[in-house]
């Protein structure tokens, strides 16, 4: 058989973000938390929203989005475990678990998401751990970043 297939050709992956923190963030255990993304490490389009520390889809820039958030978390010890959430106008469109180890938890979540002009992607975090919990601040540990896909 053929095993061959078109690639398209031209366009670009745009709007496409990073947001960060700009300082570690305390949150209360067992509470769904929103992360303060407040910081724009790249922003193709204009999107990110200082004020809400969230990414919004600009004018004219319906489609596909790919979304990928981690988030580097304290929790009370080895056997707990962190849920990132990621939400597109503040319902969950993905959710993922994972446990921790040292008392540090590296969550992530990721999807594929419809998105139009004006809907916002934010992330939250839950851990099962009780009382005061931290997110790591680290560029590099906690982000919340995404692209249109080309169609």
């Amino acid at each position: 058989g053929d095993n061959t297939f078109a690639v398209p050709s031209g366009g670009t992956n745009t709007p496409y973000f990073k947001i960060t923190m700009s300082a570690s963030q305390t949150f209360t255990g067992n509470v769904a938390t929103k992360v303060n993304f407040d910081t724009a490490t790249f922003d193709g389009d204009s999107g990110f929203d200082a004020v809400n520390d969230r990414w919004t889809v600009p004018s004219g820039k319906d489609g596909y989005y790919y979304l990928f958030s981690t988030v580097m978390s304290s929790v009370d010890s080895n056997s707990h475990r962190v849920q990132v959430r990621i939400r597109v106008n503040g319902s969950s469109v993905a959710v993922h678990f994972s446990s921790g180890i040292t008392t540090k938890i590296m969550g992530k979540s990721f999807t594929l998401a419809s998105l139009q002009a004006g809907d916002y992607v934010e992330t939250y975090i839950q851990t099962d751990s009780t009382g005061t919990q931290t997110v790591d601040n680290s560029n590099t540990a906690s982000f919340l970043q995404g692209f249109r896909i080309i169609t």
